[in-house]
């Protein structure tokens, strides 16, 4: 069946969660880093910002989200594999078993469609013990993925190491600044007052840069699709948070119609290994 987009040589499609997902105005000040990745790259390259909230690796195949972005993809198009968040606490998915084969699937399917897929570990969370360290909260995940990258040869863009030196070199307070934590003259919004889980502006921002200058290290991406990579002064008015119906309209649209590829048939496993 004809792609129904026309045929993009410059162009990326982002998979992840609450983490990374593009935001509505209503949630000021949060953003997800996908959503400010096109900072760092050029206007002829079209970022597809896939994430959704809540979205865990099985809920991602599971409803038809990945299926969509296959469905659409182009050969040569890259693919950014963002998950792990959400599966640490609301799926409850085991990071050696199903979070592995669904990591697996969404390499293997972009593969076949002779994609790029790109593995992104996410950021760790600000949580603290109580001397102020940092803890290692998604180390499981990162260690399940890096496993899957491996056996898998896919390249690995490590923002959870990264993550945490950043973290470890701000401190307490200075990581407060980052994350989503609303300020005495800031309206109040859909956000949490105080939230160590997801990533203000300048949080996401870096992210995004830290991926960008990765993929360029790497030779994932050439260095014509690179601008801005050392620039600081991005303004609130350049974050781009959405406007909430063309948001919601995001959110029904990026959905396959028809039901995603079984899970078995493309990782070439055996349907009892999978679900047991």
């Amino acid at each position: 069946m004809q792609n129904s987009f026309a045929l993009h040589p410059r162009r990326i499609y982002v998979v992840g969660d609450s983490m990374v997902t593009n935001r509505p105005h209503k949630f000021m000040p949060m953003v997800g880093w996908g959503q400010v990745l096109r900072l760092f790259l050029e206007n002829s390259v079209e970022v597809l910002n896939c994430a959704r909230g809540g979205a865990s690796s099985k809920a991602f195949w599971d409803r038809g989200r990945y299926q969509w972005v296959l469905d659409h993809l182009n050969p040569g198009d890259r693919v950014l594999v963002c998950l792990g968040q959400v599966d640490s606490d609301m799926e409850h998915t085991s990071p050696w078993q199903d979070y592995q084969d669904y990591v697996r699937a969404c390499v293997v399917a972009a593969r076949n469609r002779q994609a790029h897929p790109i593995v992104v570990l996410p950021h760790e969370r600000r949580r603290l013990d109580r001397f102020g360290n940092i803890q290692s909260f998604l180390r499981d995940y990162r260690d399940a993925t890096l496993e899957v990258a491996a056996q898998e040869s896919v390249a690995v863009v490590d923002l959870y190491e990264q993550s945490l030196t950043w973290w470890r070199e701000l401190g307490p307070s200075g990581t407060y600044g980052i994350f989503c934590h609303r300020r005495a003259d800031e309206p109040v919004t859909d956000c949490k007052e105080h939230d160590n889980t997801h990533l203000r502006a300048e949080g996401a921002t870096e992210c995004a840069r830290f991926v960008v200058r990765a993929l360029l290290e790497q030779r994932l991406i050439p260095q014509d699709w690179v601008t801005d990579i050392d620039r600081r002064d991005f303004s609130y008015a350049e974050v781009g948070w959405l406007p909430e119906r063309y948001f919601k309209h995001l959110v029904r649209s990026r959905v396959a119609v028809g039901p995603p590829d079984g899970l078995a048939e493309v990782i070439g496993v055996p349907v009892a290994e999978v679900e047991g």
